[in-house]
């Protein structure tokens, strides 16, 4: 039975995508978040995978961005990270840390931005953007006619992160760059 997420959307089916038509592999690895503080992870040559058993039981949407994150890495990425070479988790937590703040920033924008585009549909951004925005107009002390645009971005994307399990900075960017705010807000971001 398909599991629901409570904005009332169904999870696309994505590891019938990702190893059936991909042929990437994916494998649930027990206690791989506690042991390196990591949920899952791409192999150096792209072909699978892992990611922390609990989530992959339990948390589908959780889930499906991690794949998608790790998809986009070899997507965008290959490249810079055939260069590596590693086998498990420990070998890509020295990659991880041999990496350039800035540049392993730039990698993890970029995948999160895709794994967002892919997981996380304009419509349904859309519709739960207009449901924070109804919530919060409720609250007296919550004006929307004053409140900048960027501080409503801000407050709507903390609100969303639980929905589509994206950080709140991805989803400020995916409201900015789709244009859901309300068009007096969209004005100030000219």
């Amino acid at each position: 039975m398909a599991k629901y997420h409570p904005s009332g959307s169904i999870p696309i089916p994505i590891d019938d995508i990702i190893e059936l038509k991909l042929g990437i592999s994916i494998i649930p690895q027990e206690n791989l978040t506690e042991s390196s503080g990591v949920p899952g992870y791409i192999s150096r040559d792209l072909t699978t995978i892992t990611v922390d058993m609990k989530i992959f039981n339990k948390n589908p949407f959780l889930y499906r961005k991690i794949i998608a994150h790790e998809m986009a890495h070899s997507l965008l990425h290959r490249n810079f990270y055939s260069q590596f070479s590693y086998s498990d988790i420990n070998g890509w937590m020295g990659v991880v840390q041999s990496i350039d703040e800035q540049d392993l920033k730039r990698l993890e924008w970029q995948a999160d931005v895709l794994a967002s585009l892919i997981c996380v549909p304009k419509k349904e951004l859309e519709r739960m953007v207009n449901m924070a925005i109804q919530r919060a107009t409720r609250n007296p002390k919550f004006d929307i006619n004053t409140m900048p645009a960027n501080e409503l971005r801000k407050y709507v994307s903390q609100y969303l992160v639980n929905n589509f399990e994206f950080p709140p900075n991805i989803i400020s960017w995916r409201i900015n760059e789709d244009g859901l705010l309300p068009p007096a807000k969209l004005d100030e971001n000219a």
